[in-house]
């Protein structure tokens, strides 16, 4: 005999949906409570085993293993989907294009990740390892003379030249709970580690994060911007004096690496700056700087503008007028 088809709202699938709810600290309650103390000694125990690995790196007891290869490292704090493994993608074309053979290294332990890096580079050395250094090693043996680490930033036995931070605030906004009690691998002043922050956030949400983001940044770090409609002038107000902001509007053909990305300095951003935000955003299409004055009219003509020209269409389509 063949079982029932589940009814929907059968509790089962009601605790599968608020576990991980509850984990990002969405729902509260007596039970959610009692569940969170119970995995508060775990989360002392690992917290305390970050603090003390990051601290013999920081006092030179332990130092990064160089490899003879340029290292890029694409990460973020907490565990979850802010575009890094889109983002590493784009740094790994960018690379390639400058004549790199580049491998991209993954821990390993996401194996559709691996999986969408061998679909959209065929042919490519995509190596999923825990250990990232032993992964370099072998990559350099295969010919490799560029690595990208997917989802690095923890990962500090491996020497890297360039390490970028994705920000979020879908998980900025979680409460800082670490593993396994909460989604962050390491609290939000791992930050002041990042070469280049990046933040890609609903305009509503960015002073929120900025406000919990400015004292880990220190000042001569770039901050990238991907916020439509935020002046660099705001984003300069809410951090560090002195830190370099660049505004960078991209549009949707970037699916298609067919993008227009327009890229404007903010008082603080040197030739330097926007040279390394260009080569990052290369790998979506076009590039070309413009006076930060212009912005708005980018975003209307090739932004947000042709967005909601098809959100209209698809309208238009389901309603049968098309």
């Amino acid at each position: 005999m063949s079982e029932r088809p589940r009814q929907p709202g059968h509790p089962a699938d009601r605790l599968r949906t608020a576990i991980p709810r509850w984990w990002r600290g969405e729902v509260d309650g007596a039970a959610w409570r009692a569940l969170g103390a119970a995995l508060a000694p775990a989360e002392a125990l690992y917290r305390l085993s970050v603090a003390a690995r990051n601290a013999l790196y920081e006092r030179g007891l332990r130092r990064p293993r160089r490899v003879g290869a340029v290292v890029v490292s694409v990460g973020n704090l907490a565990v979850g989907g802010t575009g890094k493994t889109p983002f590493a993608r784009w740094m790994a074309d960018q690379l390639e294009a400058r004549g790199a053979r580049v491998a991209i290294l993954h821990g390993g332990y996401a194996p559709d990740e691996p999986a969408l890096h061998r679909a959209w580079r065929p042919g490519s050395l995509v190596i999923a390892m825990r250990d990232r250094v032993a992964a370099a090693q072998l990559a350099i043996r295969q010919g490799a003379t560029a690595l990208v680490l997917d989802d690095g930033f923890q990962h500090r036995r491996l020497h890297r030249d360039l390490d970028v931070v994705l920000v979020a605030a879908e998980s900025w906004a979680v409460r800082e709970r670490l593993l396994p009690r909460g989604p962050w691998r390491e609290p939000r002043t791992a930050l002041a580690r990042a070469d280049v922050v990046v933040v890609a956030v609903k305009p509503q949400d960015a002073a929120a994060l900025l406000a919990e983001i400015a004292p880990k940044v220190p000042s001569d770090r770039l901050v990238i911007s991907v916020c439509a409609g935020l002046t660099t002038g705001f984003f300069g107000a809410r951090l560090a004096a002195g830190t370099p902001v660049v505004r960078v509007m991209t549009n949707t053909p970037a699916v298609v690496d067919q993008a227009m990305t327009v890229i404007a300095a903010g008082p603080h951003a040197t030739d330097a700056h926007l040279a390394l935000a260009e080569e990052m955003f290369k790998p979506l299409g076009r590039t070309i700087r413009l006076p930060e004055s212009q912005m708005d009219a980018v975003t209307a003509l090739s932004g947000s503008g042709p967005a909601y020209f098809y959100y209209l269409v698809e309208a238009m389509t389901d309603a049968g007028i098309l």
